[in-house]
């Protein structure tokens, strides 16, 4: 059985049987948006596509293969959803790794499921399964047990706005702004020279 699904990879595929005793078998649409299933058995097959933000007709097809036949099955894949792309750096532009990033849906988009997604060690994220036509809220989650983390205050700007068309929205860039390590504090003290040599300054974290 030849799949062919145009101008789209990434494809999973699930293919089984309900008439011999094959093991379900599974495969992902290459470059060319091809995949082929090798040495079956004849029998009725059914084959289920999946891939995010898309949505494909038939959802399921149905393919009776007679033994010798070789069966082209062409599935029709069309796209419903759209994805966010960007970058999380701090300040100085050094990218932030593992932050978590949710798009939170506002206005009449209320109800629509937050999406997630963590940057990797370039700092970029890919925020998936977004609705054409609503506005989201893109809201950073700390992470209480990663270490690298704490020091980290919030992400500017904060609660930044996107809104989804008919298309994937690209380069957008967000900061961190984190918690100063290291502090340095002068003091001037006011005083008769003959008590300075006496005098002693305590510093409380509060």
């Amino acid at each position: 059985i030849l799949v062919q699904i145009k101008d789209v990879d990434g494809v999973f595929l699930l293919l089984t049987s309900s008439t011999n005793n094959m093991r379900r078998r599974t495969a992902t649409t290459d470059s060319t948006g091809e995949v082929l299933f090798e040495d079956l058995q004849s029998g009725q097959y059914y084959l289920r596509p999946q891939l995010r933000e898309y949505k494909f007709q038939p959802e399921d097809a149905h393919i009776e293969l007679q033994s010798g036949d070789e069966v082209i099955s062409k599935l029709q894949a069309e796209r419903i959803a759209f994805s966010c792309y960007g970058q999380i750096t701090s300040i100085n532009n050094e990218p932030e790794l593992g932050l978590i990033i949710d798009a939170i849906g506002i206005d009449h988009c209320e109800s629509v499921t937050r999406e997630s997604a963590k940057t990797d060690i370039n700092g970029q994220f890919r925020l998936r399964a977004l609705q054409p036509g609503c506005r989201y809220r893109l809201q950073y989650r700390s992470n209480p047990s990663d270490s690298t983390q704490t020091e980290i205050i919030e992400i500017e700007p904060k609660n930044k706005i996107i809104e989804i068309s008919d298309t994937d929205l690209y380069d957008i860039h967000l900061y961190t702004i984190k918690r100063p390590t290291d502090v340095d504090i002068n003091v001037f003290v006011q005083s008769q020279t003959h008590f300075l040599n006496q005098l002693k300054i305590k510093l409380y974290k509060s």
